[in-house]
This record gives C-alpha cells, sequence and structure tokens, in this order.
C-alpha cells in the first residue's frame, strides 16, 4: 500500500512530466506488483510441498501495492481488517489507479495498460491455488448463514467471488464502457448513505425455502446494512434490490378522475400539483391525479439448481445451455460447478406496491395483482386469429417465449399468501401463481368494450388457445373470421 501511494504521489506531484511517462510509470509498478504475485504464488506452491496438510488461505496470497484479500474464519465470517494494511477507510482496494489518473491518460492504449497491467484471465477452476469463494448457502435463515453474493472480479474479490456474471444485468455493458472511456474508476467503494429502504419489505418463511425463490436475492434491498463490516473491510459486495416510494402519472387515470371512476382520497389517489403558465402563474388547466406507491427494482440473481428444478431439467443441461447460447460470454458456468449462482446479463422485474405494503402479506386483506410482461413484434398485419401463434412461430421459432416458471418467485419474497382478484386472462400465469403454492379467488377478464379492433385478432387467438374468459367461447370458425387490417387498409 505504501508504495503505490508513493508511486501516485510523484506521479501527481510532477507536473513537468507529460502523460505518457505517468502511464509508464504506473506500468513499471503494475510488473513490480505482477513479480511480487508471481513471487508470492510460487512460495504458497512450496509451503504445499513442504506441508501438505496446511491448505493455503486467502491471506497467503495478496495483491501488492493493495490490501490483502478479507480474511475468512472457520464459519464463513470475516475479520474486519487485514493483516499488514491501513484500517478500512483509507484503503484503496484493488490494481487500479485513482480516477484522476485515468483521466490524464487519453490513448486508450496507454489507459489499457494502466487498467489492466495483469494478464487475461479467462476462467478459473476449483482447484486453484488461492481460490475460496465466500461461503453461500442459499436458503439459510440466518443472512450471516446464507453470506453475500459476490460476483466482482476486482483483484480484492475475484478469488473469493461466489457468482459467476456481473451486477446491474444488461447494464454492465454500461459499466464497461464507463470504465474503458476513464469515466468511472472500477474500484468505486459506492457509499450507501441514506439509501435504506424507505419502505419495510421483512423477511419472509419463503426467504429461507431455496425453493421458493430462485431467480434473485430476497436479502438483496438490505445488502449495505447486513454485510456492513465486509463491504467497509473491502469486499465488493453490492444491493441487488432498490426499493423506493413514488408518484405515477398517466393520462388515463387524469381521464378516469373526471369521470369519478377513481376518487381523489388523498393518500392513495392524489391530486397533482398545479400546471404553470410560462410566466410560472399558475393555470386555470385541470392538472389531474397521481398514484402515490412504493416500488422495488429487481436484479436478477439466479440460484442454478433451483431453476432448473423449476424448469424441470438437469443443472447440467441448464449451464451448457446458458454457456452455449450466450457465445461463451461466462466460461465458468462450465468450468465453476462449485459456484451455483449466477447473474444473467438481463433485465428483470419492478414491483409497484398501492397501499401499505405490509397488508400484502396479511391474508385478512383483499388483495388485487396485476402481472404484466414485455412483449413485442407478435402481429402482423392482415393476420387472422387462428393464424396468430403461427406467423409469431414463423418468425421467432417458438409460439411463446415469455417464460412464467420464475414469475412468482417475486410475490413469495412479498410475503403474499392468497390473492384475491387477479387482474389477467393469461393461463400461463395463473398456472403458475396456483402451481407454487398461493391460491387466486377471483380472475377478470378484459371487457369487450376496452378491447381495441385491431387487438382482436390476439385475444381471440389466446382465449382459444386457453386464455380467461368471462364472456363467449371461441371457435375454430370464430378464429377464422377474426381478421386484422392489412398494411394496405390504414393510412400512413
Amino acid at each position: 500500500m505504501a508504495d503505490h501511494a508513493m508511486a501516485t504521489a510523484l506521479v501527481d506531484s510532477t507536473s513537468s512530466g507529460t502523460v505518457v511517462s505517468e502511464a509508464v510509470l504506473t506500468q513499471i509498478l503494475a510488473q513490480l506488483e505482477s513479480l511480487t504475485i508471481s513471487q508470492q504464488v510460487l512460495q504458497a506452491k512450496l509451503d504445499n510441498l513442504t506441508n501438505p496438510g496446511a491448505r493455503p488461505t486467502t491471506a497467503q496470497i495478496t495483491t501488492p501495492g493493495t490490501s490483502a484479500s478479507p480474511v475468512t474464519t472457520a464459519n464463513g465470517s470475516f475479520s474486519s481488517s487485514y493483516p499488514g494494511s491501513p484500517p478500512a477507510a483509507t484503503t484503496n482496494f484493488g490494481l487500479s489507479p485513482p480516477a484522476s489518473l485515468l483521466q490524464r491518460v487519453p490513448v486508450p492504449q496507454d489507459r489499457e495498460k494502466v487498467l489492466y497491467p495483469q494478464r487475461v484471465i479467462l476462467t478459473t477452476y476449483p482447484d486453484q491455488t488461492g481460490i475460496r469463494p465466500v461461503p453461500l448457502q442459499w436458503g439459510a435463515q440466518d443472512p450471516k448463514v446464507r453470506g453475500p453474493v459476490v460476483p466482482s472480479r476486482l483483484p480484492a474479490s475475484i478469488k473469493l467471488r461466489n457468482a459467476i456474471g456481473a451486477h446491474s444485468g444488461s447494464y454492465s455493458i454500461y459499466r464497461a464502457l464507463a470504465i474503458a472511456l476513464g469515466n468511472l474508476n472500477p474500484t468505486h467503494k459506492p457509499s450507501y448513505i441514506n439509501t435504506e429502504p424507505p419502505v419495510s419489505i421483512p423477511p419472509q418463511p419463503s426467504w429461507s425455502d431455496p425453493r421458493k425463490i430462485v431467480s434473485f436475492d430476497p436479502w438483496g434491498h438490505l445488502v449495505p446494512q447486513i454485510w456492513a463490516e465486509q463491504i467497509e473491510a473491502g469486499l465488493d459486495i453490492r444491493p441487488s434490490i432498490a426499493v423506493t416510494k413514488a408518484h405515477i402519472k398517466l393520462s388515463e387515470l387524469d381521464e378516469a378522475a373526471r369521470k369519478g371512476t377513481i376518487t381523489i382520497d388523498g393518500k392513495l389517489v392524489v391530486k397533482s400539483r398545479p400546471v404553470l403558465n410560462a410566466d410560472f402563474t399558475e393555470s386555470d388547466v385541470d392538472p389531474g391525479v397521481e398514484l402515490a406507491c412504493s416500488k422495488a427494482a429487481v436484479e436478477p440473481v439466479w440460484f442454478l439448481p433451483g431453476v432448473a428444478e423449476r424448469f424441470k431439467i438437469s443443472e447440467g443441461l441448464l449451464r451448457r445451455a446458458l454457456f452455449e447460447d450466450t457465445g461463451g460470454m461466462y466460461p465458468e458456468l462450465i468450468t465453476r460447478p462449485d459456484i451455483k449462482v449466477f447473474l444473467p446479463p438481463i433485465g428483470n422485474l419492478t414491483v409497484y406496491i398501492f397501499g401499505k405494503p405490509e397488508y400484502m402479506s396479511d391474508p385478512s386483506k383483499e388483495l388485487t395483482l396485476r402481472v404484466h410482461d414485455e412483449c413485442n413484434g407478435s402481429d402482423r398485419g392482415g393476420d387472422s386469429a387462428d393464424k396468430y401463434f403461427k406467423s409469431t412461430e414463423m418468425i421467432a421459432g417458438v409460439k411463446d417465449m415469455r417464460f412464467q416458471a420464475l414469475m412468482p418467485d417475486v410475490l413469495h419474497w412479498l410475503g403474499i399468501q392468497k390473492i384475491d382478484n387477479m387482474i389477467s386472462m393469461s393461463d400461463m400465469k395463473y398456472n403458475a401463481i396456483v402451481q407454487s403454492g398461493i391460491p387466486i379467488l377471483k380472475r377478470y377478464d378484459i371487457p369487450d368494450h376496452l378491447i381495441p379492433p385491431d387487438s382482436r385478432v390476439e385475444i381471440d387467438a389466446k382465449i382459444a388457445s386457453g386464455y380467461f374468459s368471462s364472456g363467449k367461447v371461441i371457435t375454430q370458425e370464430d378464429l377464422v373470421k377474426t381478421v386484422g387490417r392489412a398494411w394496405e387498409e390504414t393510412e400512413h
């Protein structure tokens, strides 16, 4: 740590030096660090030969110029300090230089050498020297026993990581771009001050059932509080759920309020602030209404054995398919069978809660649910209802790729025990929820007068294939007759 601080001070204080010389100094430092690491690895191997019974600990192989990797104890907990390092508050973990230095390296080739002075690590193996994943027991009732999810490849965490992939789902790509452009220091340590959830989503029995929640981390919104000591000590642990409060503003709600369909109660439905004129005086225009809600954005964190069981396939098949059809992006799906958690590069879900969140886990309260998923490009002009799914299959190769098997996880996370009103016609969603152990008392379909004419093809085709409908029964003859407008029939 002292050598690194001296090198950084030298670069920062040498006003007569050029940007290139700064990069060269950093490269020299990196080479020295690399040699020291190699020496430590050789020493560890020698220790193993002279003392075969001893297993190398994370403290035996450290990164020079930084603090050592966190020390793990027999029960998987972490010490709050590192051997031979200054207090955690002043420690710069990882090999990457300060952001101020990165920004002064304009040449991409030089920045690459500064950012990544070590050789490329394509994959790891369970029996490699120094590999010791942070213990993670999915489904454990005590989060300290369950353990944190650590996918980080930072030098201080790479040998301790217990998850494949990266945080932020598909947005991890933007993080990579920000680092490559020099806008973000990869070792930036987030501050979680004032990020505690403003509404309580407390632990539920389902959180300790390894079969109920397999597609995200139920403790993801409490990470900074549960593992504060380990985070402060330098382990790269991050939240995977963000909880906040919000107001939703929709023109349909404004219209419903004007018609008296919904009542402004000042708690759930509130009047919007006055509309302002160009001179900032209040306008006479009706500002409409807003819905007060709580919301949670949830990142995907897959417990691979549980996901495989949910889809009734083997874990090995799941791993191989994920590896092959993501272009081989994650070789550790194959080489690290000991790591059971995967953070896929996909979006996940957002929960909107209207009313008191604690009511969701109270079976004496009436609960209404709407599950909505994204569906793009399934319609083609001129389709008839009897060919609706065929058209989709011709393009996508499958009738429907919206898998609902993982969807009920979030309902169990919220502690929902029964659903009084289900605002959905989908048989797939209904079956997934009920089969997960949550009864649905009443189902609602879309009233006919709210179905646009051009949506009739899709709705009739889905009712015929199993969607719930309280109205007419759709026959094959009806499907043939239900035809959408052709492109030539519409104005452009």
